[in-house]
């Protein structure tokens, strides 16, 4: 699968976008609205030399979600 398809699957299982477009603003000292509107919300204009890192940091804010729901099951 292509990356860029690979992130646009992550982000549609992100809970709170507007939360991961601040994440991925501040890591590379972006504002929020260009990354929202350029970046997602359809444009999927990403540098290609960032797919990789936003794709980790989804992956990381996905298995954090998942963490938090078994735990609360588990309890």
């Amino acid at each position: 699968m292509e990356k860029l398809e690979n992130l646009k699957n992550l982000h549609a299982q992100i809970p709170h976008k507007g939360d991961f477009a601040q994440i991925i603003a501040d890591y590379y000292g972006l504002k929020k609205r260009y990354v929202k509107e350029s970046y997602f919300q359809g444009k999927w204009n990403i540098p290609p030399e960032r797919v990789d890192t936003i794709i980790d940091i989804a992956q990381k804010i996905i298995k954090a979600k998942i963490e938090t729901l078994q735990n609360t099951l588990n309890n």
